[in-house]
Order: structure tokens, then C-alpha cells, then sequence
């Protein structure tokens, strides 16, 4: 997890983008980065995975110096992209890769990554901003125009880092988590603050902002449902699943997995230490309440896959104290308890060393 940050128009100002950066370190401690022009700010928090050097560090400039990136995500097939590239790379990120990706094809070359993503490129010959959020909104990308500048940051927080920028509350999103637990795509719970949605790209150009749909959720006909038997989509099944699971696994540095008991995890969990890291780190939380606890299945499992397991325990009183820093991070009212044992669970994470999980 990185932050990005920035401001675009007639009102960037260094200082609102150092208080955004500041506001956003705990998404990225290992590194900061400003690009400051006129017009122009950009900031990073980096969380280094792959290519952990300095010269991968961001905001990332081209060899010409026309494009600045501020990326936050994983490219996991960049190895790929990189060979189909004629680019003289400096580093062995998947930053660079994903920078000479939209050199090569701008904006066509959302159709080529497969990761999770928001990022930002500014174009210093003509002035253009382009920004995109991967298909499913893995990474969030939020934003407001307002005086001809436009301010955008990982987190909203962020963003009310300008003064100017009120904080009200959007009584449609606050339907809409009633009804459907979380705002609509594009809908946050602050006015006048939005979002990139999933599948969407924005473009600014002399002012003008234009956000396009670049992937749409494929819904098939009935005369396009597979017929093939349940042995055959057992074996497809297991194969994408492996593949998805072994890309997540390329990094620089070690890469854990939760383990709570249920089969989500637990099928996971195995395939990674059955087929791609037999020394594997996995977490998983115990709760004082027995209907809810699943620690006998984690530790079940753990013993037969040999794995490297940690627990954590986890009462009512810890959930109702930490619930108000889960607030401050989710940006939005929340209608359960649920990610408060998780946001724990990732402390312990970090806690034993790991960056990924």
C-alpha cells in the first residue's frame, strides 16, 4: 500500500501538499517523494515491495523528463509488459514498466495490466493529466475540483488538507449506506468529494475533465454459459487460482497469508505452501466468543500444511476501543464491527515484519 497525492490548477500550493503527504505517511513509511512545478504538485508515500532501491522511488520521471507517475498498487504481470517493451529501463520496478506502458499506448494500456492500481502521469510538454483505478477498485482514487484546481489523494483526509475545502457529510451517500452498507461507485460520504470509479480512467486537458469507462463487468448471454462438466471446472478453477495466487507472490520482500478457519483462507493458505513457499508466515485472529471463533480449524490446518501460524486474541472490549481509529481510516459510517478484528490482525502483521500479506 502507497499513497498518492496532488494538485492540479491555477491553485497548487507546495505547503497543502507537504500537509497531504504528512497526513497520508501511514500508507507508505518507507519513502516520500514531491514533484513541484508550476501548476502542478505531485506527492508519494511509498511502501517499497519490489525494487526496494532508491532509484525506484517516487514520483517517478521518465528518461526525457516530459512524464511524472505517482502509482500506488502492484502491476503483477509488469515481467511480461516489460519484454514487450523497447524502453531503456533504469530500475526493476513494475513503476517504470507501468510509466513506458503509457508511453508506448497511453491510455490503451489499461487493457494490457493485470494488478491493482490508482495512479497519476503528468505530461509537462502538453499539460495533461491522466489518472486511473483498476477494475474493481482494489485501490482508491479520490478527488475535488473546485476554482479550476483539481486536488486528488488515497485518502479523503488528504484531500481536507486545503482549508477552503469544506467538510459536510452527503446525505445521498448516507442513503445509500443504509440501503446498500456502502455508497454507490463514485459517491463518498462527503460532498463535493468523489471518486474515480472502478474501471474509469480521467483525463484533464486545459481545464476540462473527462472520466471514461475503460472495462465494464462482462455479464454473458445464456447462450454463452459453459457447459463443460464439474471435473473440468474444477481443474480451470484451480488452475486460475494458482496462477492469481502465484503473481501475488512476486516480490522483493516476504509475503504472508491470513488464515481464519474458513475455506477462502485455508485453500489459499495451501496453495501456497503445497506449490510455491513452503516456509510460509500465516495470521489468524481468536475471539472470546465461541460462535465466532474458528481458531481450532486455524490451527488444524496449520499443523498439516507445517505452516509458520500466529494468533491473535481478540475481545469485545478490544473491538469497541479500537472502533474510532477504524472510523478515521475507513472514511465512512460503518454498519459492523468486522474490520476492526482485521485492522488488529494487520498490526500483529506488521508487528513480525511483514509488508504484504
Amino acid at each position: 500500500m502507497c499513497g498518492i497525492s496532488g494538485i492540479i490548477g491555477n491553485n497548487s500550493n507546495n505547503k497543502v501538499l507537504s500537509k497531504m503527504i504528512e497526513t497520508q505517511k501511514h500508507r507508505g513509511p518507507d519513502s516520500f517523494g514531491k514533484y513541484v512545478k508550476k501548476g502542478v504538485c505531485l506527492g508519494h508515500n511509498r511502501l517499497s515491495i519490489i525494487d526496494l532501491s532508491e532509484a525506484a522511488n517516487q514520483p517517478f520521471i521518465d528518461e526525457s523528463g516530459r512524464y511524472v507517475l505517482v502509482f500506488n498498487g502492484e502491476i503483477y504481470n509488469y515481467l511480461e509488459l516489460k519484454s514487450e517493451l523497447d524502453y531503456n529501463f533504469k530500475t526493476d520496478s513494475d513503476t517504470e514498466v507501468l510509466l513506458a506502458a503509457f508511453i508506448k499506448w497511453g491510455k490503451e494500456c489499461l487493457h494490457k495490466l493485470n494488478g491493482m492500481f490508482s495512479f497519476a502521469i503528468w505530461d509537462s510538454t502538453e499539460k495533461k493529466f491522466f489518472a486511473a483505478r483498476d477494475r474493481f477498485g482494489v485501490k482508491p482514487f479520490y478527488y475535488h475540483f473546485s476554482k479550476n484546481t483539481f486536488y486528488f489523494a488515497s485518502e479523503i483526509k488528504s484531500i481536507f488538507m486545503e482549508n477552503e475545502i469544506q467538510r459536510k457529510i452527503n446525505p445521498i451517500a448516507l442513503d445509500q449506506i443504509f440501503t446498500f452498507w456502502a455508497p454507490l461507485p463514485g459517491v463518498t460520504a462527503f460532498k463535493n468529494i468523489h471518486e474515480i470509479e472502478p474501471g474509469q480512467f480521467l483525463h484533464i486537458d486545459n481545464g476540462n475533465i473527462k472520466i471514461k469507462k475503460y472495462w465494464h463487468f462482462p455479464v454473458p448471454s445464456r447462450s454463452e454459459h459453459i457447459e463443460s462438466s464439474p471435473e473440468e471446472l474444477t481443474e480451470e478453477l484451480t488452475h486460475l487460482l494458482s496462477d492469481a495466487v502465484r503473481i501475488r507472490l512476486i516480490a522483493y520482500v516476504t509475503v504472508g497469508s491470513y488464515l481464519s478457519g474458513g475455506l477462502d483462507a485455508s485453500g489459499i493458505t495451501a496453495l501456497i505452501a503445497k506449490h510455491f513457499n513452503h516456509d510460509v508466515q500465516s495470521f489468524g485472529i481468536r475471539f472470546e466468543e465461541s460462535d465466532f471463533d474458528e481458531s481450532v480449524y486455524q490451527k488444524q490446518l496449520a499443523s498439516f500444511l507445517n505452516v509458520n501460524h500466529k494468533e491473535l486474541s481478540i475481545s469485545n472490549t478490544d473491538i469497541a476501543a479500537h472502533f474510532p481509529e477504524i472510523l478515521w481510516h475507513a472514511e465512512k459510517p460503518l454498519l459492523r464491527t468486522a474490520p476492526v478484528p482485521l485492522f488488529l490482525l494487520s498490526k500483529l502483521v506488521t508487528e513480525s515484519g511483514l509488508k504484504v500479506i
